[in-house]
């Protein structure tokens, strides 16, 4: 799953920032122009949603126990080989969970053959997920697909999930701090698409949609959450007299339909912990672990306390000051790529005296591992982070083609490290 744009792109569980068109490096965010500072500021809500939501904290925990248990049945096997991509009963249950996960993400862009400048949504169905039918029989979980219709009447399905809402949410922000600019109806205004096929006041007022994309995203299941609840507000007629009452609403909706939003995030953030500590079980990577659970805990913790906090974000003058400042004093800031992959990060307050020691790039490379063994690719992405880098061992032509035999050089590179200590070195790779 990647949040992306043509300017930027934020890649949950691995916590980075890509800023594709700036050379600028990244010392300061507040020095560089409007347009990155825009381009960062929309990434960096995707940031905060990821660590501060029940759909965030799932996907890290469902991302990295792939790769956990992926490992975990190749250390068991006593074969000397490793066929690329792994394909055996774990990597088969492992793909339907994926499935089930693309049909929580839900689409991104209009499909084809639909103009997105005309399209709105004509009908709304409810469907089940064949993979999750699979995986717990006699259990049902409900998807929402919308049909998309132009001023052309051609017609295309779009699934209505976490990236509809995250986009939309992410937009608002943006543009409220920074103006409207055209973009595409879905994924950034879908939210609006929605509310207006229902025919609430929530698709004029850009406060109340924001609120609710942002208790959606509190739950394991945003894109329903969100069309549920706004169906309930509609049908009961609420009107909040305040913003902050659709969060507490939404709450009280949400647990009559048997959903404990609270419990579950509490769930996959203990769970997410859980996994993490057993895949970086090393000294070398003490830090970068403190710094990754630092930012699931207080991400919960943070939540908790101040359910719309992200509405208090939204209503600052400054996307720089006020509460805004105490968010990057709390998380720092996800590890920034600009677009010659040249590097920056800022750890929070607290973490200042280890942040020199803080290695955001051991995430990546165990994503790089992950892609060689689910994927079957071949090479590692992260050569020109490498390459720029000041220190480490060079990069060399093992890089594009097996990277996995960096693992036993005596000044390996981060994905040789990982694949060393994962015990596979001595495996060949087929």
């Amino acid at each position: 799953m990647h949040w992306k744009n043509v300017y930027g792109t934020y890649v949950p569980c691995y916590l980075l920032i890509n800023l594709k068109q700036t050379n600028v490096l990244l010392t300061d965010i507040k020095d560089i122009d409007e347009r990155d500072k825009r381009i960062f500021f929309h990434e960096n809500t995707h940031f905060l949603q990821n660590i501060t939501g029940g759909f965030g904290h799932s996907h890290i925990w469902y991302t990295y126990d792939r790769m956990r248990q992926i490992v975990s049945d190749l250390q068991k096997n006593a074969g000397n080989e490793i066929t690329i991509p792994v394909k055996n009963p774990v990597t088969q249950y492992q793909e339907l969970l994926a499935d089930v996960m693309r049909s929580m993400e839900g689409s991104y862009h209009a499909r084809k053959p639909v103009d997105d400048n005309t399209a709105f949504a004509e009908i709304a169905n409810m469907y089940l997920n064949e993979s999750f039918q699979k995986l717990y029989p006699g259990k049902k979980l409900y998807f929402l697909n919308l049909q998309l219709e132009d001023d052309r009447k051609q017609k295309a399905d779009y699934s209505f999930g976490e990236s509809a809402v995250s986009e939309t949410m992410a937009y608002l922000m943006e543009s409220k701090h920074f103006g409207e600019e055209k973009v595409a109806n879905f994924p950034y205004k879908a939210c609006q698409k929605v509310a207006g096929y229902i025919g609430t006041d929530f698709t004029d007022n850009k406060e109340w949609l924001f609120a609710l994309c942002d208790m959606a995203m509190v739950c394991n299941y945003p894109g329903m959450a969100f069309y549920t609840m706004l169906l309930d507000m509609h049908h009961q007629n609420f009107k909040p007299q305040n913003t902050e009452e659709i969060y507490t609403e939404g709450e009280k909706l949400m647990k009559a339909r048997g959903w404990d939003i609270w419990k579950d995030f509490e769930t996959n953030k203990n769970n997410s912990i859980h996994v993490i500590k057993e895949l970086f079980n090393h000294p070398i990577f003490k830090e970068t672990l403190d710094w990754f659970i630092y930012i699931l805990e207080t991400g919960f913790k943070y939540r908790k306390e101040n359910p719309y906090f992200m509405l208090n974000l939204y209503r600052e003058e400054s996307p720089f000051e006020g509460s805004w400042a105490d968010i990057y004093t709390t998380f720092g800031t996800p590890q920034l790529h600009n677009a010659e992959q040249q590097r920056f990060f800022r750890a929070p307050l607290v973490m200042k005296d280890i942040e020199a020691m803080i290695e955001p790039l051991y995430l990546l490379s165990m994503k790089q591992v992950h892609d060689t063994l689910y994927h079957g690719k071949p090479n590692c992405d992260l050569i020109e982070c490498c390459r720029g880098a000041k220190v480490g061992p060079e990069v060399d032509y093992r890089c594009k083609t097996e990277p996995w035999l960096r693992a036993k050089d005596e000044k390996t590179c981060a994905y040789g490290a990982q694949w060393m200590l994962f015990g596979l070195a001595d495996k060949k790779v087929v």
